[in-house]
């Protein structure tokens, strides 16, 4: 089933039980069903400066929309959970949606569809949504910022009922959205924290969006990489800068033909790949991407790896604690790289010092500007 309940037109399937726990049951006498069959709130064309605020919306079809041209609104304070489909829509611009929260959703908590721009989400929290906490899709949709937001929890979400062959996200930016911030945000026990997607060979380039000072924690994926899927085109510029990984089992991986992808001063902590691959691991063929100003402490594997075919250059970066070696593959390796330990100021996630460098730190002048490499320094 692509979600738990679907309408074909002629017939509604509903997929029972299997959330988790002994309760779970696939019997139908054990189950009430509830059909949304209509929309929460809708602020329509034409609509500008409407705000709602301070309410709970369940099982609509569509919690909010900010429909047609409907422009410089804000939704707030809004908890929009066990809604068909989304939480939150917009396809127009510069509208708000801020402090936000929502759970199990059968898609999204928000969708930033076509045409969407200049849009904000601020302060949201999403867990256990079925596909992701944010989508941002088509060529139209730009120059949207996503910050300050919690996006948790898609572990939770049985595969066989999560979107995307249950491969749940945090933020999901897809066939062509371009020119969008992604920016100081944590996303936790995801299957994919930051998924790059196409779905047709015609998506253009999802180019110039930028990712800064994120957390990625607990996920299988911090960030994956696949805007090559349905041979959409996958040279779309990408930079990553300031982010800290930790927990997860790959802090970054790609697959296939990806090209242009930046990671600049990057700290990746405690990555757990299975043996002969890496906390950084480019899958088959045609990947490339630049690695540099970077700390990597702690791997279960190796710290970077590329299969042939691919190219990961990695530059003014350090590379520790790792089990099986500093890299493996396809890999071009600097000598300006270091196997340094990079003597955190503290190792505990509660620590204003989490993952930071001091000035005593070995590799406090090892960036390409003789700089402090990694996500933070102080």
């Amino acid at each position: 089933m692509p979600a738990s309940q679907w309408w074909n037109g002629t017939t509604l399937y509903v997929h029972l039980g299997l959330w988790s726990g002994s309760l779970a049951s696939t019997d139908p006498r054990q189950h009430t069903i509830e059909i949304p069959t209509y929309k929460g709130l809708l602020v329509g064309s034409g609509s500008a400066y409407v705000t709602i605020r301070g309410m709970r919306i369940r099982h609509t079809n569509m919690a909010v929309g900010f429909t047609g041209d409907a422009h410089h609104n804000t939704a707030q304070s809004i908890d929009a959970s066990y809604n068909y489909g989304m939480g939150f829509w917009t396809a127009s611009h510069d509208n708000v949606f801020r402090t936000i929260s929502g759970s199990r959703n059968t898609i999204q908590l928000v969708k930033l569809d076509s045409g969407a721009q200049y849009n904000l989400v601020d302060g949201a929290t999403a867990t256990e949504n079925l596909g992701q906490g944010v989508k941002l899709t088509g060529s139209g949709t730009a120059y949207n910022t996503i910050r300050a937001s919690t996006f948790a929890d898609g572990k939770n979400v049985p595969m066989t009922a999560g979107q995307y062959g249950g491969y749940t996200q945090g933020i999901l930016l897809e066939n062509g959205a371009h020119h969008n911030y992604i920016e100081n945000n944590t996303i936790r026990n995801m299957r994919r924290g930051l998924y790059l997607y196409q779905t047709s060979s015609s998506s253009s380039a999802l180019g110039y969006n930028k990712v800064t000072r994120n957390r990625f924690i607990d996920n299988s994926a911090g960030v994956y990489l696949w805007d090559s899927r349905s041979g959409g085109s996958s040279s779309g510029n990408v930079s990553f800068a300031r982010n800290v990984y930790a927990g997860n089992l790959y802090a970054i991986q790609t697959e296939g033909t990806t090209s242009n992808k930046t990671f600049d001063h990057e700290t990746i902590y405690d990555s757990r790949p299975v043996s002969g691959l890496a906390a950084i691991y480019l899958k088959g063929s045609g990947g490339s991407v630049t690695v540099k100003n970077s700390i990597i402490l702690k791997s279960t594997a190796y710290g970077v790896r590329a299969d042939t075919g691919s190219t990961l250059a990695i530059s003014y970066s350090t590379v520790s604690g790792t089990t099986s070696g500093s890299s493996s593959g396809s890999v071009s390796w600097s000598s300006t790289n270091r196997t340094s330990n990079p003597d955190f100021l503290s190792l505990d996630p509660d620590s204003a010092d989490y993952l930071t460098i001091g000035s005593s730190s070995p590799v406090y002048s090892a960036g390409s500007a003789n700089d402090p490499i990694g996500a933070l320094a102080r």
